[in-house]
């Protein structure tokens, strides 16, 4: 990441959850970045926890038409904030974006969500560690419409998932941090990231034999200022547009 002092900015899920706002982050952190490295955490977009968690519910009841509507309802919102989102940068940089895809990669996670509640309605089981499976789709999708609308700006953004190096046990739902582990696989990880932009997934672990964790309420801070703290930042700034 070079020699200046990163700074960390963690972006909350309203803050992240319209076109509009989803532009003025793409706008704070192209200014951040003039100024210096910069690692962008992110949150779900908006209601998104919400709707995985009542989609996950209802395949586990047998109701998976009314889990895919909700999947539908999710696609509809991730497509139409990062399209509409890619127009008000293209707008700003005067011209088009065309190398930026945003809708190949979002319709391919979704595509495995629905696979992974056929799965759930086929045994009528939504156990927590499934339920954190699922949840992970929501900072997924919110980390890979950000990295496309950053590219966009012509920033070097780059997707993180941070199951890759936030190491955890097995308290699904509220999986205690394993800080050596994690330290250990984060330096090699950033060792990498040379000049890029990392816009990292708050909120996700992963086990030692690879399964899907979350942190917990406030977990995306949680996420983000582990990444401060072992890669030496010289602050961490969370955004939310929630007074209070």
């Amino acid at each position: 990441m070079g020699a200046a002092k990163v700074r960390v900015m963690k972006f909350g899920g309203t803050s992240v959850g319209s076109p509009d706002r989803l532009d003025r982050v793409v706008e704070i952190v192209a200014q951040s970045r003039a100024e210096g490295p910069v690692i962008v955490v992110v949150s779900a977009m908006q209601h998104t926890t919400d709707r995985l968690i009542r989609a996950a519910d209802l395949a586990a009841a047998g109701d998976l038409p009314a889990a895919e509507r909700i999947l539908d309802e999710l696609m509809d919102l991730t497509t139409s904030n990062g399209l509409m989102g890619l127009r008000r940068v293209e707008e700003r940089v005067g011209g088009a974006a065309g190398t930026v895809q945003l809708l190949p990669p979002v319709r391919e996670m979704i595509s495995q969500l629905r696979q992974l509640l056929y799965g759930v309605s086929l045994l009528r089981e939504r156990t927590p560690q499934t339920l954190d499976l699922v949840l992970s789709f929501g900072e997924r999708l919110s980390a890979t419409v950000l990295t496309g609308l950053l590219r966009a700006r012509g920033l070097p953004a780059t997707m993180v998932d941070s199951r890759d190096w936030l190491v955890t046990d097995d308290g699904f739902g509220a999986a205690r941090v394993e800080c050596e582990a994690t330290q250990a696989r984060l330096a090699a990880m950033a060792a990498g990231w040379d000049d890029a932009l990392p816009v990292v997934t708050g909120f996700l672990g992963r086990t030692t034999d690879g399964r899907t964790t979350t942190l917990g309420r406030n977990g995306s801070d949680y996420t983000a200022t582990l990444l401060a703290k072992f890669l030496g930042a010289s602050e961490v700034v969370v955004w939310t547009d929630v007074s209070g």
